[in-house]
């Protein structure tokens, strides 16, 4: 009996020596661990808080229960202010019907990119983001890590833009409408002021007639720098009526014009009096050559 005690006796000492170095050693991975899950929770706080896009984390009643500093900045308000709302109470009125039922969506477990949605924040400006979600699963628990990337600048640029290119479709729309009126200026200009010049350019003997041939050499000239005004106010004339001005803005006397074209001096001054009534002159003292030239931009010499 006095042999086997002893014996017992160191056994039970190996045995709780064994337990005692078990139990050290299952301390120390314990504290190893938390020491590393501590150090892996500060790693995501800092993070999380450091990230430029605004991060909500949401749990299962939609209420968000932590948000990140670009948060606060984005909706300019505390922190205070946002923790335990409802996600959806970010979200601009008219747009939560199809947030809503995105996130809903969403708390299923697969990751999504909603799109563009307008923020309520800071009432003195409108706040636009692109706004993506993934499941966390933290202690036993599910939540959301909603992702709100400020687009408020791009969404204001691309807004000018559109401005822009309105502006510019009006800038264009006027050019083209300006060169199709120019084109039927010039094409009446031509009807009226070159083809009757050519028709009497030539004499039943064969010869040159020179008031014509003055007449068609002005005429070319003058479509090269056809005005608007000179334009719509040259085509109301009659070609008879052109080939008056032409010799009326070379300062050519009513007797003049009458030889070179072959009529009267009172069809002369009867063609006159129309052309005033057409350019708007008629009860005007203004001098009909004068008023000729400064449509063409000539001065008489």
């Amino acid at each position: 009996m006095q042999n086997v005690a002893p014996s017992m006796l160191w056994s039970v000492l190996a045995i709780m020596a064994i337990l005692l170095i078990l139990t050290v050693f299952i301390i120390s991975v314990i504290a190893a661990n938390s020491k590393k899950i501590r150090k892996s929770e500060q790693k995501f706080k800092t993070l999380y808080e450091r990230v430029f896009d605004a991060l909500f984390l949401v749990d299962g009643n939609w209420r968000i229960v932590d948000v990140n500093d670009s948060a606060c900045s984005m909706l300019g308000v505390a922190k205070d202010q946002i923790v335990m709302q409802h996600i959806t109470d970010l979200i601009a009125e008219s747009m939560r019907p199809q947030f809503h039922e995105d996130i809903a969506r969403a708390f299923k477990g697969e990751p999504l990119y909603l799109g563009e949605f307008e923020l309520v924040g800071d009432a003195e400006k409108a706040v636009h983001a692109e706004v993506g979600c993934t499941g966390l699963e933290i202690q036993d628990q599910y939540y959301l890590l909603a992702s709100f990337r400020d687009i408020t600048l791009r969404k204001q640029a691309e807004a000018e833009l559109r401005k822009k290119n309105i502006a510019l479709k009006g800038v264009l729309a006027s050019v083209e409408e300006e060169k199709i009126k120019i084109k039927k200026q010039l094409a009446g200009a031509f009807e009226h002021n070159v083809l009757p010049s050519v028709e009497k350019l030539v004499n039943l003997d064969g010869t040159v007639n020179a008031a014509y041939f003055r007449l068609l050499k002005e005429s070319l000239r003058d479509m090269s720098s056809l005005s608007v005004d000179m334009g719509d106010a040259m085509n109301k004339l009659s070609p008879r009526e052109m080939e008056i001005c032409k010799l009326t803005e070379r300062g050519s006397s009513a007797k003049e014009i009458a030889e070179a074209l072959s009529i009267t001096v009172a069809t002369v001054e009867k063609h006159k009096e129309n052309i005033r009534k057409k350019l708007k002159i008629s009860n005007k003292k203004i001098n009909l050559a004068t008023h000729l030239n400064n449509l063409t931009g000539k001065t008489i010499d």
